[in-house]
């Protein structure tokens, strides 16, 4: 799994249509062998380590605890090295505690994400024993209306289950969605503004 591996496409449309994988249990399994299989072309073949010293750090309410964010003009990077276990989080289920994800696992989240969330596309420049950069452009947009964002999830596929959690029909769960400053908004025949796209800077997906 660790190899170059290639962009996976249909993956979405495969776990609607095949009835044969609706028990959620064999969605994992589908998933997890559809990422692991065919993948994405996720793992350089070199490393590239930025000088993080010529950046700004930006710091979380949360305290970046997956984490170090550094941004540098418009590009955001992710050092999760010396965090956890150096891959980010992991839920196995929505009622389980968060925990350290493996190698495997944290390319399963980037190839969901690529593949739901495209236009804020993440890109691994570094990945071995010791953890994982990321590198990913600004993701722009406006304040939003907690409503108008879950109703325009809702017309994609995603069901609202609690709080910044969502469900997708395909059998992805999205955790710690955060909205601020991506969401666009177009005005209506009517004057209204309405919320047409939001776009996540990156959010913690997993197959349920």
């Amino acid at each position: 799994m660790l190899g170059k591996i290639k962009t996976f496409n249909g993956l979405i449309n495969l776990l609607e249509s095949n009835n044969q994988y609706s028990h959620s249990s064999n969605r994992k399994v589908l998933l997890e062998k559809i990422v692991g299989n065919t993948g994405l072309d996720a793992i350089p073949s070199q490393n590239k380590i930025p000088d993080f010293s010529e950046m700004d750090q930006i710091s979380s309410e949360s305290g970046g605890g997956e984490a170090d964010t550094f941004k540098s003009g418009n590009t955001f990077y992710k050092d999760f090295r010396g965090k956890q276990k150096g891959f980010g989080m992991w839920k196995d289920s929505e009622s389980s505690k968060s925990r350290p994800a493996t190698k495997d696992e944290f390319l399963i989240r980037v190839a969901l994400h690529n593949k739901l969330f495209p236009q804020s596309n993440i890109e691994i420049i570094s990945f071995d024993e010791n953890g994982v950069i990321t590198k990913q452009k600004q993701v722009d947009g406006e304040q939003y209306e907690t409503d108008d964002v879950r109703d325009l999830l809702k017309t994609r596929g995603w069901e609202h289950i609690k709080g910044d959690t969502f469900k997708h029909k395909s059998g992805v769960m999205m955790y710690d969605a955060d909205y601020n400053g991506a969401t666009k908004y177009e005005t209506n025949e009517y004057g209204e503004q309405i919320a047409v796209d939001w776009t996540p800077f990156d959010v913690l997906l997993v197959p349920f």
